[in-house]
């Protein structure tokens, strides 16, 4: 019986796939084996998989050899056929010793093709020096490595720190790179602009997700691979993508570059995000919109009845305890216009300690909120959106002052020197000036609430409610809930009923008495005291408003 030799060839990159790297090595391989008379095995291949920080030999084909090793799938009279020691690791030398060891020890023995050297037990303790030649060359393939990733890294922070397009990899997938420029993609924008514009309106990001694939928008975003190789980019569009596009801020121009921590795949961020490194593709308003939207939207995965849809999800709360109010019982029987869904303090049904004792029909508050933030007068309302979004952006800014802070608090512990303590003060500094701008962005917020304008939310919100009335479709009731979430702040419900709604940031709180039928709202916190009291004129609704100071 022959004895098995097994070639392990490897290259780092995808784009050394195109050349004859893996050809040329497993040649040489097989030329061995045929001269030695071995039973070669050519299995095991790591494309595109670096050996510098030890990929492959903790997840590639390697890692794989190495176990079939010590399980003894390999049997440990074989032969590891290797162009030179850079394939097998480019890590170092203690590290690659431990795993050339490792195999010369389980009764492996190591050819290398480049210059025909054998490495086994028997000729190592006969030749040692054959140990010291194998050691310079490992330690020559990790200070290769070493230096060409300094080296890449040093051209990277200059061409970062100088504002230049940096690679590829550094953009999202709606930019392009044309001239040595950030460049919008002119098909993807509209895409990017109806993602925002959906999830602002209330859609859930799985929705909006199917609603791109049932329209036949391509898909783009992350890689998929077919038979190891990189085959081209996602066929669907998925949900946690849309949320990575949400919850990152590179729709409006922003980038925080990363790399990856030494020794793992954890990336990291370095220096400080950047404003303006991308052009932005969506306004600051719309994307903070859909921020606060996404936020506050509790529909929940995998519902099916459009009645199911919660018009305030967490933004209802109970009175005595604080805790959300839960829905329960049935929202689609026919009696009483097919509504029977009550909310409850979740504390309650949990038994974890409130004794709220009442439940409130859904379809009264419903209606009661409605009536409300579409007949009342909200000053400010249609002009309040970029303000409000100066506001959020303020807040990231101040986070973003105190977290480097902390971080270089940190780094102070262990380099006290005068140049890490002034970058200290300086950090420190900073604080204050984010704080003020913060409530310089919250007055202006305030001071654009106190002029009087008609509001385009407001008429928003009562067109999709007529129009839910008459097909209670379930893409309508989910805009109206993102509408009604950009008016209203929160629901307090008491013990005794009543619910008290904030609204324009809690500017103003209205209180009222939930039943069938609402017939006063009254301003409860505010600069003036209104009652809104309910009439009836030529068979419709209408309100009459009395305001005393």
């Amino acid at each position: 019986m022959s004895i098995k030799a097994y070639a392990y060839s490897r290259f780092s990159s995808d784009g050394q796939s195109d050349g004859d790297s893996i050809e040329r090595q497993l040649a040489t391989a097989e030329a061995y084996a045929a001269a030695h008379g071995l039973e070669i095995d050519t299995s095991y291949r790591d494309e595109g998989v670096s050996s510098f920080r030890g990929a492959n030999r903790k997840d590639g084909a390697l890692a794989r050899f190495l176990r079939n090793v010590v399980t003894g799938v390999i049997p440990s009279d074989s032969y590891l056929i290797i162009e030179d020691f850079d394939r097998l690791s480019r890590e170092p030398v203690t590290t690659a010793l431990a795993t050339f060891t490792a195999l010369i020890n389980a009764g492996i023995t190591v050819v290398t093709t480049m210059d025909g050297s054998i490495y086994s037990r028997s000729t190592i303790d006969r030749e040692w020096s054959k140990l010291i030649v194998g050691l310079a060359r490992m330690a020559a393939a990790h200070v290769e490595s070493e230096k060409k990733s300094e080296r890449a890294l040093r051209n990277w922070k200059v061409r970062r720190e100088s504002g230049r397009v940096v690679d590829a990899l550094t953009k999202p997938a709606w930019i392009d790179v044309v001239d040595g420029e950030f460049k919008v993609n002119d098909d993807k924008a509209p895409i990017m602009l109806r993602i925002f514009e959906e999830i602002a309106a209330g859609v859930g990001v799985n929705r909006v997700a199917q609603r791109l694939n049932e329209d036949g928008v391509e898909a783009w975003g992350v890689a998929y691979r077919e038979n190891g190789k990189r085959a081209g980019q996602t066929r669907k569009w998925h949900g946690s993508y849309i949320q990575v596009i949400l919850n990152g801020r590179a729709a409006i121009g922003e980038h925080q570059h990363h790399q990856y921590e030494a020794g793992s795949k954890k990336r990291i961020p370095i220096g400080e995000p950047i404003p303006g490194y991308f052009p932005p593709v969506v306004s600051l308003d719309l994307y903070h919109r859909a921020k606060t939207a996404f936020k506050a939207r509790n529909v929940g995965g995998g519902r099916k009845s459009v009645s199911l849809v919660n018009l305030f999800g967490e933004a209802i709360k109970c009175a005595d305890c604080g805790s959300r109010m839960r829905w329960g019982g049935h929202h689609d029987r026919a009696r009483d216009g097919g509504n029977f869904a009550y909310y409850r303090c979740s504390s309650v049904v949990q038994r974890t300690g409130c004794d709220h004792p009442s439940k409130h029909r859904v379809i009264y508050l419903e209606n009661a909120v409605l009536d409300l933030v579409t007949e009342i007068r909200l000053e400010g309302l249609a002009d309040d959106a970029e303000a409000k979004a100066m506001v959020a952006e303020a807040q990231h800014q101040l986070q973003i002052a105190k977290d480097r802070a902390s971080k270089i608090a940190d780094l102070l512990i262990d380099l006290d020197t005068p140049v890490m303590r002034a970058k200290f003060s300086d950090a420190q500094a900073a604080i204050p000036v984010a704080e003020a701008a913060v409530q310089d962005a919250q007055s202006e917020l305030a001071l654009v609430r106190t002029r009087l304008a008609p509001s385009n939310q407001q008429t928003a919100i009562a067109e999709l409610r007529a129009a839910y009335s008459k097909t209670r479709d379930i893409e309508l009731r989910l805009k109206l809930a993102g509408a009604v979430k950009i008016v209203m702040d929160s629901i307090v419900i008491d013990r005794d009923g009543f619910a008290s709604v904030s609204v324009m940031g809690g500017a103003r709180v209205y209180r009222f008495e939930i039943a069938k039928r609402v017939t006063t709202f009254t301003l409860v916190s505010g600069q003036t005291v209104m009652e809104i009291g309910y009439t009836a004129r030529g068979g419709e609704n209408a309100y009459r408003a009395s305001i005393a100071a």
